[in-house]
């Protein structure tokens, strides 16, 4: 009888030991996810340029004084990497004609980065216009849609009430903000095209597509 009870208790053991084994295998199975490769393959040419007289000029750096109360710069946006552009008429029409000739959906963002007394690094990304208010401080960001008010004499920067989807940056302004000397670096400025959320990292949000580019601005005082 003891015999029969030992062999019944150890088929229980082995049983119980199957079944947490298979369980646990389970588990695993189900908490196991593929990650999926990240691939751009958006080839959209974009530049940054200073236009004077009709002539687009590709920059690669930029100095003026950084004081409050004057612009550092106004920037052009540009579907184009090339050294210098000449176009006849606007050069909202220009833009517009070239942005649809790549047939694309693409959206136009910005990334601005620099280093403050702190020792902070700020990494700022700008996609819509109530992006530019963060950081404004230390720098004041506007953006330009050249090609809605290509009929206007004057018009000023896109406001978040009139930024829709076809809404296109093609100029953008950077003027100090009060704690303009708290800036200790120069100031990195980058354009950047993308289709989707999958553009940006999921850890810090940061664009890590192909189609940018990114010029140094620095101060001359």
């Amino acid at each position: 009888m003891k015999k029969i009870i030992l062999v019944f208790l150890v088929c229980l053991l082995l049983v119980g030991c199957r079944t947490t084994t298979d369980n646990k295998v389970k588990k695993h199975k189900k908490t196991t996810k593929v990650k999926e490769k990240y691939e751009d393959k958006n080839n959209m040419p974009i530049g940054i340029y200073k236009d004077e007289n009709s002539k687009l000029n590709i920059l690669i750096n930029y100095s003026n004084i950084f004081v409050r109360g004057t612009d550092i710069g106004v920037f052009q946006i540009y579907p184009s990497t090339d050294s210098s552009i000449s176009y006849n008429g606007s050069f909202a029409n220009s833009f517009y004609e070239k942005w649809s000739s790549k047939n694309n959906n693409h959206k136009i963002g910005f990334l601005i980065e620099y280093d403050t007394k702190n020792d902070n690094k700020i990494y700022h990304t700008i996609l819509k216009p109530s992006d530019t208010k963060a950081h404004e401080n230390y720098l004041e960001i506007y953006l330009y849609d050249d090609y809605v008010h290509r009929n206007d004499s004057f018009y000023s920067h896109v406001e978040e009430k009139d930024y829709n989807d076809n809404t296109l940056y093609t100029s953008i302004k950077l003027t100090p903000g009060i704690q303009i000397n708290d800036i200790t670096s120069d100031i990195k400025l980058t354009v950047f095209t993308y289709d989707g959320k999958d553009d940006f990292d999921s850890k810090d949000g940061l664009y890590r597509g192909k189609s940018k580019y990114t010029i140094n601005v620095s101060r001359t005082n």
